[in-house]
């Protein structure tokens, strides 16, 4: 992972360290629309989306410090969630919840749970419901069994702010550049190497790749 990552930067200063990176299956609810109905609001689902995941540890004198979750797109650069939770916060999840992990397993049970989401049997349904433009809920259910819906976990997020929307989109264009800048060095080293040895090959690809965008 690139050090310069805003990911990588706590609230409170620190560089952190990636625990795991995935993508994952979420299906997306938004609130209906309708009136509220005494301090509860009606959510709809609205699609299901593969969205990137990824789970940072920020450590102080190798003592965990805050565990960060990042919700993020990789199409829409502006969407963006996350939390940041230090001990005392865990503490209070942790008896809500009644959680059986303590504060240095909390980022490895995020990693398993986002890991576990993308599995091919899906026995864990993980679900973001878009509260209002500043927050969010994610939710990881498990529906091993057909008649018995479990909640193994629920996390509110947060949006990103200006300057931190700011600071990773302009990190992502220049990384995307940079990608593109070494993808298009080694292409023209291989037509540089096919074009001393195998002329005829590289006519051939050049030919079909003009019929493409003619016929596209």
């Amino acid at each position: 992972m690139n050090e310069f990552d805003p990911s990588l930067r706590g609230i409170n200063g620190g560089q952190g360290q990636l625990v795991a990176s995935h993508m994952i299956r979420l299906r997306m609810r938004v609130p209906s629309g309708s009136e509220e109905e005494e301090f509860h609001c009606k959510y709809v689902d609205t699609s299901n989306e593969l969205l990137l995941c990824k789970i940072i540890s920020f450590y102080d004198n190798k003592n965990l410090r805050i565990s960060k979750l990042e919700i993020l797109s990789e199409t829409d650069v502006f969407f963006y969630y996350f939390r940041e939770m230090n001990r005392a916060e865990f503490r209070l999840l942790k008896e809500e919840q009644q959680l059986n992990v303590d504060f240095d397993d909390f980022p490895l049970l995020l990693a398993d749970l986002a890991g576990r989401g993308m599995e091919a049997d899906e026995q864990i349904q993980c679900t973001l419901t878009l509260i209002d433009a500043s927050r969010a809920r994610l939710d990881f259910i498990s529906v091993a069994h057909a008649f018995r819906h479990t909640e193994l976990l629920s996390i509110e997020l947060d949006a990103a702010d200006i300057e931190q929307r700011d600071l990773l989109i302009s990190f992502r264009y220049n990384e995307l550049r940079r990608r593109l800048a070494i993808t298009e060095d080694r292409y023209r080293d291989l037509a540089t190497a096919v074009r001393q040895r195998y002329p005829h090959i590289l006519r051939t690809a050049n030919t079909n790749a003009e019929e493409q965008e003619t016929s596209s």
